[in-house]
């Protein structure tokens, strides 16, 4: 049996001037409504459980000098909509696994200018842009799927991201692009 170390509001509470904070690995997280973070630069999730999706955006509100945010293979307990903001995001690495279920994803960061998005799609995934990307500089999107529910994905983040300097896109993306539509 495996234990789980729960993360909630007396540690965000002891978090209030950190600058650096890096979750990983038998941790559930459950974020506090109020909790404000306003010297928080980094902010990691690496395998790690979190209560919900909505829970990830009203947190994501109360950290002003954001600059990183790194979600990585986490397991969700509750939500469909996750909703990534930050005035001041500069690099966003965001792995997201999605089964059956549908996800929706609005990227708010108009300052940002690293984006790498790596999802796996087995459900009704949309991942949107509030507005356009000025200073994007590098995006890497790596989307795999083995039903064709990933074709529309791809070519929308695409077109969301079309001024971008330097763009990679690993096979299984390019192999997700040529899936006929299911």
């Amino acid at each position: 049996s495996q234990t789980c170390m729960n993360w909630s509001k007396i540690y965000f509470d002891m978090c209030t001037s950190v600058e650096v904070l890096l979750l990983s690995g038998k941790i559930s997280v459950e974020i506090p409504e109020n909790v404000t973070l306003s010297r928080l630069r980094v902010l990691g999730f690496d395998h790690v459980t979190i209560s919900s999706y909505e829970s990830i955006g009203k947190l994501l509100l109360n950290c002003p000098v954001l600059e990183d945010l790194i979600i990585v293979d986490c397991e969700w307990l509750t939500g469909n909509s996750l909703s990534i903001c930050g005035p001041v995001l500069k690099r966003l690495s965001c792995c997201l696994i999605s089964y059956d279920e549908v996800l929706r994803t609005l990227i708010d960061t108009p300052r940002l200018e690293n984006l790498k998005i790596g999802c796996y799609t087995g459900g009704d995934n949309d991942i949107l842009f509030k507005l356009n990307l000025p200073f994007l500089k590098i995006a890497e999107i790596d989307i795999w799927d083995e039903m064709g529910k990933g074709v529309d994905c791809v070519f929308g983040l695409l077109k969301q991201i079309n001024h971008v300097k330097i763009l990679t896109l690993p096979d299984s993306t390019v192999e997700v692009s040529l899936m006929p539509k299911s």
